[in-house]
C-alpha cells in the first residue's frame, strides 16, 4: 500500500495499492514492485486568475520591481500570478537603488501605499567628508612615525573633522511602506 498525501495538506491522505497504481499508469496488471522508493507526483491545478497590485506613493513616480523588471511607475496597477514575488520600490532612473525590496506570498489582490522622501544630495554631500577622513587616516600614524607632532595632529583633526561632517550632513532616506488586501 502507498499512502499519497498533496503535500500542501489540501486534500486528505489517499491510500492506493501499487498493482492499482500500476495498472492505472500503464494499463497493465504485471508490474515489479519496487520497495523504498520516493517520487513526487505533480497535481494539475486550474490556472489562477492574475491577481492585481495597486501602487500609489508619494511623491508620485516610484518604480514597482517585481521579480527583477520593471512593472509599472506609481500611480499605477499591474497583475500578477499569485505565489511568491519579490517585489522592490526604486525611485525614478535609479537601476539598482531600491528604498523597498520583500519577499511578498501574494494570495490576493494588493495594495501598495508609500510615502517617501529621498536625501540624494546630502548623501553625495556627506561622503565628502569622506576625502579629509580618509587623508587623516593616513596622516596620524605617518606623524606618529616620523616623530612630527604637527603632522599627527592635523591628521586627527581632519579625521574627526571628516568623520563628525560626515555624521552631521548625512540623512537616510525616508521610506514607509504600507501593504494591505485591495479594497
Amino acid at each position: 500500500m502507498l499512502d499519497i498525501a498533496s503535500g500542501d495538506g489540501t486534500h486528505d491522505v489517499k491510500r492506493v495499492s501499487i498493482p492499482e497504481l500500476c495498472k492505472r499508469t500503464t494499463g497493465s496488471e504485471s508490474c515489479l514492485e519496487i520497495e523504498g522508493v520516493t517520487f513526487n507526483l505533480v497535481r494539475r491545478r486550474e490556472s489562477a486568475p492574475p491577481l492585481a497590485v495597486n501602487l500609489v506613493s508619494t511623491p508620485e513616480g516610484l518604480e514597482l520591481v517585481a521579480d527583477e523588471e520593471l512593472a509599472c511607475k506609481a500611480p499605477c496597477s499591474t497583475l500578477l500570478t499569485a505565489g511568491l514575488h519579490r517585489l522592490a520600490l526604486r525611485p525614478p532612473g535609479r537601476e539598482h537603488h531600491y528604498v523597498w525590496a520583500e519577499q511578498v506570498d501574494l494570495r490576493e489582490a494588493v495594495d501598495v501605499k508609500v510615502d517617501y522622501e529621498l536625501f540624494e544630495a546630502r548623501q553625495e554631500a556627506a561622503l565628502w567628508f569622506t576625502l579629509p577622513a580618509v587623508v587623516g587616516l593616513y596622516m596620524v600614524p605617518f606623524g606618529l612615525w616620523k616623530k612630527n607632532e604637527a603632522v599627527a595632529w592635523t591628521g586627527a583633526g581632519l579625521l574627526v573633522g571628516g568623520g563628525l561632517g560626515f555624521v552631521l550632513v548625512w540623512k537616510s532616506d525616508r521610506v514607509d511602506v504600507q501593504v494591505q488586501a485591495a479594497r
